[in-house]
């Protein structure tokens, strides 16, 4: 986490949709206010970063600042499956510390009426037999589902087969049936 210099800013997690202000530990937008700043004063900035204020008294290095934890995504990024925020991040996260998982991956968003799922193309790092891909995916739906709360479909690749991209990779792609 990062300690706020409490005689500086002001720091609040709010709810993205309604503004309200957050309790500890509770996930939302970070709003930073100024309070030395001459110049250019920041008067609740939101920033579209996704974190929490920690809920500790004194920290273990001895400060009693409050502390936010590690910005966990951006407002901006997040998408809705039935009803749950996922953030591309938190999938990100999981997917990275597998050795079996590649550089790339792609998180298609199939939205619907009815029912909204999420397909998840990976290129694994070497080629995988059929045991080990079914394993891969289960214990990937496990890691995802109790993070994100949505069991997502997946689909391993084998390596140098989903699409390269100049720049920033195009990781999301939404399609709408219907709607």
């Amino acid at each position: 986490g990062l300690h706020v210099w409490e005689d500086h800013y002001i720091v609040e997690v709010i709810d993205p949709k309604t503004g309200d202000v957050l309790e500890p530990e509770e996930k939302g937008e970070l709003v930073i206010t100024t309070l030395t700043k001459d110049a250019v004063p920041l008067i609740r900035y939101r920033t579209r970063d996704i974190s929490r204020i920690l809920d500790i008294k004194i920290c273990d290095c001895g400060r009693t600042h409050i502390k936010i934890d590690r910005i966990q995504g951006r407002t901006d990024d997040m998408f809705i499956i039935n009803g749950v925020n996922v953030w591309p991040s938190a999938i990100e996260l999981i997917l990275m510390k597998h050795p079996f998982v590649g550089n790339e991956y792609q998180v298609i968003v199939k939205k619907s009426i009815n029912e909204d799922k999420i397909l998840i193309k990976i290129e694994s790092s070497r080629k995988l037999d059929r045991c080990e891909r079914e394993a891969v995916v289960k214990k990937l739906q496990y890691e995802l589902k109790e993070t994100i709360l949505v069991t997502p479909e997946i689909e391993i690749v084998d390596p140098g087969t989903l699409p390269r991209s100049e720049g920033k990779a195009k990781r999301i792609v939404i399609e709408s049936e219907g709607i």
